[in-house]
């Protein structure tokens, strides 16, 4: 006798349990993720994930891109022959562009589209393709187009920005011809990278020597870089006038300093460069003050055990944030975010608080009143730290000084305010001139700048700022890639070659045996 019914066997899972052994869960874990792309979709949320954060606009950029209140044009000059190596450049510039509805992006092609071409250069100039230039009326600010571009753009963008926003920039002069840092001098002696800094904090630029027509204009700010010959009685007049009228300096200088610069930092309350006469060491007397002949003893650099890279040769002193001053505008902001500056052959740099001088060396602020030298005040902006440096040759051996576990730490750079002049040139500011001298050379060179873990470059521009009492500097980074470097033993690959292949197989095949038996 038969009996009809299901023929359903009841120890077989449902198609449903089924499809769940199989992939059921995998199918929710893709449902569930297509819905959280959608929703971030729309909420527009975004990760950028790429190593050198090439798809993120930096909110400084961004918050000066929207503060723009009259059209600016961004125009790319290449073809495309450069269109594929500089595709990532254009997203970067589109993404820019798309934050206000001030900016406008366009490319030209400068052998397809010449009349366009041609009406540009009416406007703003010879173009040498491949460039990049941002206008703002007639105004136009050129950014060329290397190989490190992708990582500086926003800031070259955002220094463009500055720039074009001042329909009259500050002029920045650099005085040549003494051996100091030059453009085109290479890594040591090259301050390309320092006057590019310059032109993207907004200034214009003019290198002048002593054949330059007059004295320097009294609202410029005037850039000493590095003097390794004397600069002559014509040159340090200028310089003294030009503080004298309520003019800005900015003086680097090491233990190559010529004596006449020396000797007018001494007039003007700093001792730096060179030398240091014997009267302040031996603390006999006030003369010194604006005595060019003073008897000096050698500045020499300052060395550090603790805080310094390289090695006996290469010795290059580094000044912590710690090292820095929190409490003046130049240096605050480096400071709060623990920047570190790079300071090799550095001289140590004393500039006089009258009011604490006055006890060791009786008569000083009336010396500097006879000499024609406002009262002033100063400010150190980087040390050492406390009893961790000495002072010796730059050419002897590198050996510690004795006794060096206590005491003062030595000043690597310095900020001096001065009174205004009754017959200044610029009467009307509240202060007189402003002067910040730094003890090392170097640390305004393209091998150092070109560093930029370092604070060097915004230093300088701080420093630049500051001595034209303008706002700080544009602190738009270079973006940085993220490298890294794997080293493996020969057992390493072999434990690597079994968690990434012979496990994952082991589990597959298992996987697969699985599914087989169910069937």
């Amino acid at each position: 006798m038969s009996v009809t019914g299901s023929t359903k066997d009841p120890g077989r899972p449902s198609a449903l349990r089924r499809l769940g052994v199989v992939g059921g869960g995998t199918v929710l874990a893709l449902l569930a993720a297509v819905i959280v792309t959608a929703a971030a979709d729309r909420a527009k949320l975004t990760a950028d994930l790429s190593a050198d954060r090439r798809f993120s606009i930096d909110p400084a950029l961004a918050t000066l891109v929207e503060a723009q209140t009259e059209a600016v044009t961004i125009t790319a000059f290449w073809g495309n022959d450069y269109a594929g190596g500089l595709e990532d450049i254009e997203t970067a510039l589109q993404r820019i562009a798309g934050l206000s509805a001030q900016l406008r992006y366009r490319r030209i092609d400068p052998e397809l589209q010449q009349p366009l071409k041609a009406a540009f250069e009416t406007d703003h100039g010879a173009v040498d393709a491949p460039a990049l230039y941002l206008t703002r009326g007639k105004r136009a600010f050129r950014i060329n187009v290397h190989a490190l571009l992708r990582r500086r753009l926003q800031r070259e963008v955002g220094g463009a920005l500055v720039a074009l926003a001042d329909p009259r920039p500050p002029l920045a002069v650099v005085l040549q011809g003494h051996g100091e840092l030059r453009p085109g001098g290479g890594r040591d002696d090259g301050c390309d990278l320092a006057l590019r800094d310059l032109e993207l904090s907004g200034f214009q630029l003019a290198l002048v020597d002593a054949a330059r027509p007059g004295s320097f204009p009294a609202d410029a700010l005037v850039i000493v870089p590095g003097p390794t010959a004397p600069l002559g009685a014509r040159d340090v007049a200028d310089l003294e006038r030009h503080l004298h009228d309520g003019g800005s300096a900015l003086v680097l200088a090491d233990d190559r300093a010529p004596a006449d610069l020396t000797a007018w930092l001494r007039r003007r309350g700093v001792l730096g460069g060179a030398g240091v006469p014997q009267d302040v060491i031996e603390r006999r007397g006030v003369a010194w003050v604006d005595d060019a002949q003073a008897k000096l003893v050698p500045n020499g650099v300052l060395r550090s055990m603790a805080n310094h890279l390289g090695g006996q040769e290469d010795h290059l002193l580094l000044a912590g944030s710690e090292c820095l001053n929190d409490q003046q505008e130049i240096t605050r902001a480096l400071a709060a975010g623990g920047r570190s500056l790079l300071l090799p052959r550095t001289a140590q740099v004393v500039a006089f608080d009258l009011a604490k001088h006055e006890a060791v060396f009786p008569g000083l602020a009336k010396r500097f009143a006879i000499a024609g030298v406002p009262p002033f005040a100063v400010a150190r902006l980087a040390a050492t730290r406390p009893g961790d440096a000495w002072i010796q040759a730059w050419n002897e051996v590198l050996k510690p000084q004795q006794g060096q576990t206590e005491g003062d730490a030595f000043a690597c750079a310095v900020a001096v305010i001065y009174q205004q002049a009754q017959d200044s040139a610029q009467a009307a500011r509240p202060d007189g001139g402003r002067l910040v001298v730094v003890g090392s050379r170097q640390a305004a060179s393209n091998l150092v700048l070109a560093q930029r873990s370092f604070a060097n470059s915004q230093f300088l521009s701080e420093s630049a700022t500051w001595l034209l009492r303008r706002s700080g500097a544009t602190a738009i980074p270079e973006a940085e890639t993220a490298a890294f470097q794997v080293r493996c033993t020969n057992r390493g690959l072999t434990i690597v070659g079994i968690l990434l292949v012979l496990v994952p197989c082991i589990f597959l095949g298992v996987a697969m045996l699985a599914w087989w038996d169910r069937r």
